[in-house]
């Protein structure tokens, strides 16, 4: 793709469509079922070669990957400080409509997950 209409919230006032090409880098996404075979968990954006040189990600997945591509590097390894940061305090911004959710609240959270980790916890 390339980037030919303004992103959403303030990054859209600030990295201006330019054309710029997208090629995103391989990943592996995966798909749990329940037993009545619907989809009860999605990951996704885990790169399967971020050595590829003719992708625009560096390296990166998803949004992660498309925001890399238009020159806005966010760190997105598990643990990684700046972006445990970046997610603790995205909650009012959220509220304004500024970003997107980063993480879900653990009420919204289904009991058969057994793992207390979110986002970027390491």
């Amino acid at each position: 793709g390339t980037y030919q209409n303004p992103l959403g919230g303030p990054l859209g006032s600030i990295v201006k469509p330019n054309n710029q090409v997208y090629r995103g880098s391989l990943e592996t996404w995966s798909l749990l079922f329940d037993k009545d075979l619907k989809c009860r968990l999605m990951t996704a954006g885990y790169v399967s070669d971020r050595y590829d040189t003719k992708t625009t990600t560096n390296g990166v997945g998803l949004s992660f990957g498309i925001l890399e591509t238009l020159g806005i590097s966010i760190p997105s390894g598990s643990g990684n400080v700046v972006l445990r940061l970046i997610q603790a305090v995205n909650g009012p911004l959220v509220q304004l409509n500024l970003t997107p959710k980063a993480v879900s609240n653990p009420s919204d959270i289904p009991d058969w997950w057994k793992s207390d980790k979110r986002g970027a916890d390491p």
